[in-house]
Formats: structure tokens, sequence, C-alpha cells
């Protein structure tokens, strides 16, 4: 309900008259998924298990150690009416949030524990992985790049991002942004409607002083990220990211 009431005050200060109001839980997936992984036990719930039941929702990890599993969920929506309820059009739209289950296994594939959370908290609960997995390090002889996209001016826009061992480049059109390591103060992720990609926004300056605003990336690719800033970036930065951008 935070997204509808931020949309609400939004319109309302464009001119719009906006009505947020409660509507009956819905959740992607299939129909009998109501949002509930109660079925999830530590220690007897099998890896098999959990992609049975979860597999539609896999966010796509690429380690079997561990499942991160994404479905959206909508608890409200919004009506809006522009230029007055008398003479006036007016429109409305279901508000969805995502909200995502972490689950960690043993050695024999059985869960050993799990969590729930919404997708502010992913970079937090994957920084607290990538501390617990003891990955080796990343390769940065030559620059990992990541790809994603981002909305701007109701259009999608490619966006890469290359990952060098003193700074974190930011590729748009016609436009670049490069952030030297030591001026990255870490990572944010924000709510994000249907999909199974996160919005994530770098936290600090880039060397010009712009900001490319927050992007979309695929779990893997975020996953990486928190790698590599784990691998150059300071303790103050592991800190941070193990926070999740939170002051």
């Amino acid at each position: 309900m935070r997204t509808v009431a931020l949309c609400a005050l939004i319109l309302c200060l464009s001119g719009c008259i906006v009505l947020p109001i409660p509507t009956p839980t819905h959740t992607t997936g299939p129909k009998e998924f109501k949002g509930d992984v109660s079925f999830i036990q530590a220690g007897s719930t099998t890896r098999a298990q959990i992609l049975e039941k979860l597999g539609w929702a896999n966010a796509g990890l690429a380690d079997e150690r561990v499942f991160l599993g994404r479905w959206g969920t909508s608890s409200g929506a919004v009506i809006a009416v522009a230029g007055g309820i008398n003479a006036g059009t007016a429109g409305g739209w279901r508000m969805w949030e995502g909200r995502n289950v972490m689950v960690e296994f043993d050695e024999n594939e059985v869960v050993r524990s799990y969590r729930v959370f919404d997708d502010p908290e992913v970079i937090q609960e994957l920084a607290g992985w990538a501390a617990r997995a003891q990955y080796p390090p990343l390769d940065l002889a030559e620059p990992l790049q990541v790809w994603s996209w981002r909305m701007r001016d109701h259009k999608f826009e490619d966006l890469a991002v290359d990952l060098r061992r003193d700074t974190v480049d930011v590729h748009l059109p016609g436009r670049e942004f490069r952030f030297a390591v030591n001026n990255i103060e870490g990572l944010r992720a924000s709510a994000k409607a249907e999909s199974t990609r996160y919005r994530v926004e770098i936290l600090g300056k880039s060397q010009s002083g712009g900001k490319p605003g927050p992007f979309e990336l695929d779990a893997e690719s975020v996953m990486t990220v928190i790698r590599y800033l784990r691998q150059v970036g300071g303790s103050r930065l592991v800190a941070s990211l193990e926070r999740g951008g939170k002051e």
C-alpha cells in the first residue's frame, strides 16, 4: 500500500482526484498460489520439492546452494479522475509490489533456512548470502559487463554496466557515468511490479556529478555487482551492502 499512497500523492499534485482503494489480494503465478510458502520446513523440505512448487518463480540465481523466488502481489488499486468528478475522465489500475523467498540448502539439498522479504531488501539478502557462500574472487583482468535497461520517457533504454578494477562505468545512449569505486556508497533496490528483474540504483557520485538513476537487473547480475563491490570495496562499502543501502 505504500506504492498506492505515493502514486495517489503524485496524482493529487498534478490536479487529479485520486481514490486509493483496498482490493482482494492477487498474486502472480499459478492460480492455486496465494503467496503462502509455509510448506517450506527447515530440516525436511528438499530442493526438489522447492523447485516442484516454486520453480515457476525462480529468479535465476546460478547457484544450486540457494533458491531465490519472486512473485508479484497486489492488495490495492487507484482510481483517478482528471478534471473533476462531474466533467473529468476516469481510469484505474491495480498496484503491484514484488515479494521474494530466499531458501538456503545444506550439503544434502535439504532446506537449512528461508526468508520472505520485499524487493527493497534484496540487496542486503544477497549480500548476506555472498558473505556466507565464500565465492572465489572475480577475474577483473578484463572488465565484467552486465546488461540492463531502464524506462525513460515511456520508452525502454538499453544500458550496459562495466565493472573495472577501480571504476564502475554505466553506458546509456549518448551518455556515460563513471563511478570511482571509492566514491560508491552502496546499492539500493526499490519496489518493482510484475517482473523477474529488480530496480537497482548506485549510491554515490559519479565523476561528472550526475547519476544514471535506477535501472533493471536480473538476480544473477545483481549478485555479480554485489560480489564485485565486496571484492574491490572497503569494509564501509561491504557494511552498506549488508544494510541494503540503508543508513
